[in-house]
């Protein structure tokens, strides 16, 4: 990712003001903001939910007022988190970046709205012309027919504000299209987000990888431990076991220490530089922050997680999942991103179930073949960012100053 996106005051190109709700949707914006054209505008993020991690990364200014809360974000995701999030300062934090927004539009030339209703609804209030990169919904999600966007989303939507809205997969375009919408298949930009980082592997074993993805959020180390049974359970069923390693996909701001001490405590013996043993010998690997060399090395994943997984079957990855405890991937959240990837991703019940599926995949070339295939239907082909980067840019050409809810 470009440096350069962490543009200065006295950075002459136009300016994007980008509203995002959460860590998947803070790493699109990110990958957005590196395409041409917008390498070279002046950015400036507004992360309604987290502390904007991706942003600070890539060196962008961050102008939105944060607060961590209780659910991560997962508000629906788990009983009693609206509540803590609430009692926590919620409406408080909700409040002032309302306040915030419209001062801090004022001078960009183009607002980037990625999520869902939240940041879309902020882009609209704003005031300034505005563009809506959907990657939550989809009406794969739904029945035959259905659609998944609500009315007060699509209302939003159709306002002089908006001027594009970029949807995560064509099926739900050709449906917003219907409804009135100025809505455009460009593709999935979450797929353009897997960049290789040129570091060698962290061994040079020749033999197959599993890979582990326990998540970007606060459940990532209680998500670890179901992981790694399904992972011993799947080596101790296969003949080949030995020549199998496995690896973990570390996002940056889940800590080391705390999976480090779930993988122990589940049996996994740590060695030098991090490094841990399974019970029959396994090197067992953390990636940290390189989701692009690791998604591109392993043969199967075993995961709970959102984004990263849809990139994962993207790629061609099968991906066996099974509910959590956690506020993120429990149960509701499985099951409707199995709605979502259809045939790619195969739900579990619980780890021994996800060992065997996993056994029983990679022994089926034909269901290996239809994964790949409907992964690759739904999340489509790589270069989304860099359509809708041109495509929005030349929209803001010629648009007035004032525009209206």
């Amino acid at each position: 990712m470009a440096a350069s996106t962490g543009s200065s005051e006295a950075k002459a190109g136009p300016r994007i003001l980008w509203i995002s709700n959460g860590h998947g949707e803070d790493r699109i914006a990110r990958v957005l903001m590196d395409q041409e054209p917008w390498r070279t505008w002046d950015h400036r993020g507004f992360p309604l939910v987290g502390e904007g991690h991706a942003y600070r990364e890539a060196g962008v200014p961050i102008v939105a007022p944060l607060r961590a809360m209780p659910s991560g974000g997962f508000i629906l995701g788990q009983r009693g988190a609206l509540a803590a999030d609430v009692r926590h300062g919620l409406l408080g934090l909700l409040l002032r970046q309302l306040a915030s927004v419209r001062p801090q539009a004022a001078s960009a030339d183009l607002i980037v709205a990625v999520g869902d209703l939240l940041p879309l609804a902020f882009a609209v209030y704003a005031g300034r012309p505005c563009v809506f990169v959907g990657c939550a919904k989809s009406d794969h999600y739904r029945q035959p027919g259905q659609e998944d966007y609500l009315p007060v989303e699509r209302w939003f939507m159709r306002r002089n504000a908006c001027l594009a809205v970029y949807p995560r997969d064509g099926l739900t375009a050709a449906g917003l299209v219907r409804r009135g919408i100025r809505a455009h298949d460009m593709g999935n930009p979450m797929m353009d987000d897997m960049v290789e980082s040129g570091i060698g592997w962290p061994h040079d074993h020749p033999g197959p990888v599993l890979g582990i993805l326990p998540g970007s959020r606060r459940d990532a180390p209680a998500n670890l431990v179901p992981l790694l049974q399904a992972a011993l359970a799947f080596l101790q069923a296969r003949s080949d076991a030995a020549l199998w390693s496995v690896a973990v996909a570390v996002a940056p701001q889940v800590p080391l220490a705390d999976l480090l001490a779930v993988a122990r405590d589940a049996g996994w013996s740590p060695g030098p530089e991090g490094v841990c043993r399974a019970p029959g010998g396994q090197r067992l690997d953390w990636l940290i922050g390189r989701f692009g060399d690791w998604v591109g090395r392993v043969r199967l994943v075993f995961g709970m997680a959102g984004t990263a997984i849809e990139q994962c079957v993207g790629r061609g990855v099968p991906v066996v999942t099974f509910p959590g405890t956690g506020p993120q991937f429990n149960r509701a959240f499985a099951e409707a991103q199995a709605r979502l990837l259809g045939d790619a991703v195969q739900l579990a019940r619980h780890p021994d179930e996800a060992a065997a599926l996993a056994v029983r995949i990679l022994a089926d070339e034909a269901l290996l073949a239809r994964m790949r295939a409907v992964g690759a239907e739904r999340m489509g082909p790589q270069g989304a960012a860099g359509r809708i980067a041109a495509h929005a840019a030349q929209l803001v050409t010629g648009v007035g100053r004032e525009t209206s809810i």
